[in-house]
């Protein structure tokens, strides 16, 4: 939904929204994801307190909590302006309508459930959220502005504003919550690395379908639908669109409460179910209140973005893993500085936040090395 008004605005550059995530799934599959599995851990937040201590564990949890929060809200915010559409319920109505289908059998079923009605949900969205409606458009035909054909740059979108979508959707997908929660699931590390592949692949056929909606369409995603689609099709696309959403719920649902539960209050020995049905309470009340909740997502992603993906993907990929100091350092002043920038409105948060992470990361690993040869 949110790529379809992209693209609208910036045309095919518009793609960068996307096809970093795409492409980072892959590689991740090829490189990654196997490694990933093999830490037994539970969650992101678990792979960063193994490799680095509580303090660098601790800091990941509190970030990747909130971003399952603001999200959570974000998704159900989504779900319910598509049930409001279908059936005429007040916002706050639909509102809680969909944060207790999302959370019921989430709560009650774990991931087994999640991964039940993913099956399902993909076939949906695949074949009537974008399938379809994207055949459909390419048959009536496309014949958008020569502007919005641009690529790789476009209206709005220079080479600087490309490359940081780039590392800030990319990025996510190498080291990430949601894609990490899924990746600790898989029976083994094959298995991981193989859902890894498939992810990425039908994550660039989907945003190939939404760029041939979006720029053959008729203004919003929905008036294309209603444009282009029977009635029948139209509700089955829309229908199929909720899925997506609820299969997005789920995982950071799932995701939060496995931070919570078992990397920031393990001594209390609560019940899982119990604490996700706090996070679901806790999401659910942000939707209601609907004011901050982009910009607390915004903010969340953009320092978890810039503070905590580099040390992991070193403490996975390199025979050599940074000392825990300089790990420490890297999330604290990278993210720090993201996090400020980003309250000052400065565009260049992220890649401003990234690069410190990465200087203190490198120079800290320099002068342990020095060390370890004296």
């Amino acid at each position: 939904m949110v790529l379809a008004a992209y693209i609208m605005v910036h045309g095919l550059s518009g793609l960068w929204l996307d096809i970093p995530l795409g492409i980072s799934l892959l590689v991740s599959g090829f490189f990654l994801a196997g490694r990933v599995r093999a830490t037994g851990a539970f969650s992101i937040a678990g792979i960063a307190r193994q490799k680095y201590g509580n303090t660098f564990g601790t800091i990941t949890s509190v970030l990747v909590l909130m971003a399952e929060l603001a999200w959570f809200a974000l998704l159900t915010l989504a779900g319910a302006s598509l049930v409001q559409g279908m059936t005429g319920l007040s916002q706050p109505g639909a509102i809680l309508a969909v944060a207790a289908a999302f959370s019921v059998y989430t709560v009650m079923g774990g991931q087994n459930a999640v991964i039940i009605t993913d099956l399902w949900q993909l076939c949906l969205v695949m074949l009537f959220g974008l399938g379809i409606p994207a055949f459909m458009v390419a048959v009536r035909g496309i014949h958008p502005d020569p502007g919005l054909l641009s690529f790789p740059t476009g209206p709005g979108i220079g080479s600087i504003d490309a490359f940081g979508l780039i590392l800030m959707m990319g990025l996510p997908g190498l080291v990430g919550g949601d894609v990490y929660g899924r990746l600790l699931s898989a029976r083994t590390q094959r298995d991981a690395a193989l859902a890894s592949v498939m992810a990425g692949f039908l994550k660039l056929l989907a945003a190939g379908c939404v760029a041939v909606i979006a720029l053959g369409g008729e203004g919003s995603l929905d008036e294309t639908f209603r444009t282009v689609l029977s009635p029948v099709l139209y509700h089955a696309a829309v229908f199929g669109i909720l899925m997506a959403v609820m299969s997005s719920a789920d995982s950071v649902l799932i995701t939060g409460a496995t931070v919570l539960h078992t990397d920031l209050m393990p001594r209390l020995n609560a019940s899982p179910r119990l604490v996700a049905a706090l996070v679901a309470v806790a999401g659910t009340a942000l939707a209601l209140a609907a004011g901050n909740v982009v910009a607390v997502m915004q903010w969340s992603y953009t320092v978890f973005s810039a503070g905590a993906p580099l040390p992991l993907l070193a403490a996975l990929l390199l025979k050599r893993t940074p000392p825990p100091l300089a790990a420490n350092l890297s999330v604290i002043i990278g993210g720090g500085t993201a996090a400020l920038l980003k309250l000052l409105g400065n565009p260049a948060a992220f890649l401003i936040g990234l690069g410190a992470s990465m200087g203190i990361l490198l120079f800290g690993t320099v002068v342990n090395n020095d060390r370890r040869r004296v």
